[in-house]
């Protein structure tokens, strides 16, 4: 493959009318690429100057990751056009894109003397790893897009990084949300936001490495899928798919492959995360796939609790949902916020409810807003469950507000002949007590 690369670039240079002749009068038929540029840029009348550009330059170490001699080869040929005196004078410019970082050896990059952006530290380029925000705005408002702006959000943004510009005012790093932008060109396309993504050969690489199951990656998998985040450490990563050998190395490939977004929480330290809904569904797709998956806790509870709603087991739910809200997938810090709640029961029904329900959060309804909604997609024996949380009150409360709010009026209409479920539930901060009310309509 380097030999072809070679070979093509050089068979375009003699196409050159200016350097012809050079090439032709010297011995340069089994010396390669680089002494080719070199006689180029000697030449006393043509002094010729390059601007090199390479889309996926990863490509080698991405799809042969186990042929070591070939990266090798290909690395050195990169050494010898830009690292070397006589290489680098061959250059006004080299534009290098790809998945992954320059490739490291031990501590250092095999090519530190360029400008390195990628997903781990974007730096000024962060407005370029995707479609911005008002980027999106501007095309959802296309006369041929049909797609609300609000579901391009909820599907393919959530890629947020922290340049190293600052806003003028407030004197700040001023973290930038990017959207997928090939996913967001398909669905305003087609009109239909769905899962475009289609990293085949990555997601093969997604199941190697959640079954290498470092210091319990696929629990941590599964927290990511439900909502959560995970810390972890960028600073050992090797920028290959082969040096993998701990929790740390395989969450950096994750985000480099686009299958996380992270936070800078300081120095290499990173908090991982699910960052949309394409994502969610592509992770969790991969995950149902596994032989593993029917046995995972997670999974064996969010069935108990849907079918606890269903059977209008109040007591039952409440513990459920308290066992979700005293378990390490909830932060400390937001422990006491409404909105926790609202988490649990979600990354609590996802795993049984996700692929047959949409779920709506303040949903427009009656007379007010609807906390949490769900709705089947197809399915008319599933039935529509409206949620309403309080913290420091009773679930007689939450559930009297759904009736007095008439959140559930909207779907009586036209016949509608579905079950619906009013569910209270409701968290006292004092006692760390749940209490669930659930009503059939």
């Amino acid at each position: 493959m380097v030999d072809f690369l070679e070979y093509t670039v050089i068979s375009e240079l003699k196409a050159v009318p200016e350097f012809q002749k050079i090439l032709a009068d010297s011995d340069i038929k089994n010396i390669g690429l680089y002494k080719a540029l070199t006689v180029l840029n000697k030449d006393p009348l043509l002094s010729a100057k390059f601007i090199f550009i390479m889309d996926e330059w990863d490509l080698i170490y991405r799809e042969y990751r186990d042929n070591e001699k070939l990266q090798i080869r290909f690395i050195n040929l990169l050494q010898d056009l830009f690292k070397s005196g006589p290489g680098l004078s061959c250059f006004s410019l080299a534009y290098l894109t790809g998945i992954l970082p320059i490739k490291k050896y031990n501590s250092q990059s095999a090519l530190n003397n360029f400008d390195e952006y990628n997903m781990l530290l974007s730096g000024t380029f962060a407005p370029y790893f995707g479609f911005t925000d008002e980027e999106v705005t501007e095309l959802s408002r296309l006369p041929r897009c049909h797609i609300s702006k609000d579901m391009l959000k909820e599907w393919y943004e959530g890629y947020k990084f922290s340049p190293d510009a600052k806003d003028e005012e407030q004197k700040i790093n001023v973290p930038i949300d990017v959207y997928n932008p090939n996913s967001v060109c398909r669905a305003i396309s087609r009109n239909r936001c769905s899962n475009y993504w289609s990293s085949t050969s990555s997601n093969e690489e997604v199941i190697r490495l959640i079954n290498m199951n470092f210091d319990g990656i696929k629990d941590d998998i599964i927290s990511l899928i439900s909502g959560g985040r995970i810390l972890f450490d960028c600073e050992s990563f090797q920028n290959d798919m082969t040096s993998i050998d701990s929790r740390d190395q395989i969450f950096s490939l994750l985000v480099c492959l686009g299958y996380l977004g992270c936070t800078d929480e300081g120095d290499f330290l990173r908090s991982a995360y699910v960052p949309n809904r394409e994502i969610r569904s592509v992770l969790s797709s991969i995950v149902r796939r596994q032989p593993w998956y029917s046995s995972l806790p997670v999974i064996v509870r969010s069935e108990k609790l849907f079918q606890a709603i269903r059977s209008r087991d109040a007591a039952k739910t409440a513990e459920i949902v308290g066992s979700i809200h005293n378990s390490s997938y909830v932060s400390v810090i937001g422990y006491n916020r409404e909105e926790a709640l609202v988490f649990c029961l979600i990354s609590g029904l996802m795993w049984c409810a996700e692929s047959s329900y949409d779920s709506f959060r303040e949903l427009p309804a009656g007379k007010g807003f609807a906390d949490l909604v769900f709705v089947s997609k197809i399915r008319t024996d599933l039935p529509i469950m409206i949620v309403e949380f309080k913290r420091d009150s009773s679930a007689e409360t939450a559930l009297k507000q759904i009736k007095e709010q008439d959140y559930a009026g909207r779907y009586r209409k036209d016949g509608d002949e579905r079950e619906v479920l009013l569910i209270g539930l409701s968290y006292n901060s004092g006692t760390r007590e749940h209490e669930c009310l659930i009503e059939r309509m």
